[in-house]
């Protein structure tokens, strides 16, 4: 499961590559971008703000950047095990994807070694492992928030607070920043996340807590899991 939540940044990285395969009228391209009235371009753009989770982005938007993401990661061990080479003149005809090389559009000239490679699949994770994730093997009853006790900020500091930089919360025993509080995040049911978020009082921010969205929003990010499939 990743650290935090997925960053400003890399959904930036995203974008770049979509609009560098199919170009900034395509709708590949359009179907991409966040709700500007929810993530700004003054903030969404800013260099100061990268760190900050994404947020203004729908569910389908968010299993599409998994797949996007699932499909760099591979096309990245593949060059690092010597199956292909670097393709920097890739477009909407040959780039690179888990699809494109198994249905054979995207031809690998030393397949030998590819059942060597794994075939990482990045998701939302389930409830349940979100969950799991978040409690980090803590007693539930003794840390019902999957960490131990902290300062609590009242209503009016929280609000001075809003949303923080993922790289300055404190992980849990797992190595997880920010599972509670902060934002929320997705989970693989659709119009379900957990974790609370940064409008909520923290006795809602609880692990086993569900909530539930309709569309994006200002609350609302998502981090990723990754299993391995045998090629």
């Amino acid at each position: 499961m990743d650290e935090s939540e997925i960053k400003i940044a890399a959904y930036r990285e995203y974008e770049c590559w979509t609009e560098r395969i199919f170009g900034s009228d395509s709708k590949e391209y359009k179907h991409i971008l966040p709700d500007s009235t929810i993530l700004p371009d003054s903030i969404y753009l800013n260099s100061r703000y990268q760190d900050y989770p994404l947020v203004g982005i729908t569910y389908e938007q968010a299993i599409n950047f998994c797949k996007w993401r699932s499909d760099r990661v591979y096309e990245k061990m593949l060059i690092n095990s010597k199956n292909i080479e670097l393709n920097k003149d890739q477009n909407t005809t040959n780039y690179f994807s888990i699809e494109n090389v198994k249905s054979g559009k995207y031809k690998i000239t030393k397949s030998t070694k590819l059942k060597d490679t794994p075939v990482p699949v990045y998701c939302l994770p389930t409830v349940n492992e979100w969950v799991f994730a978040a409690y980090a093997g803590m007693n539930k009853t003794l840390y019902p928030f999957g960490i131990k006790p902290r300062k609590i900020l009242n209503k009016t500091e929280r609000e001075k607070v809003s949303v923080s930089e993922n790289e300055i919360s404190k992980p849990n025993k797992c190595g997880l920043k920010n599972m509670i509080g902060n934002v929320s995040e997705m989970t693989i049911e659709k119009g379900k996340c957990k974790g609370g978020n940064y409008l909520l009082m923290v006795s809602d921010c609880k692990p086993e807590t569900n909530h539930k969205y309709t569309k994006p929003e200002p609350w609302l990010g998502f981090r990723c899991i990754c299993e391995f499939q045998d090629n």
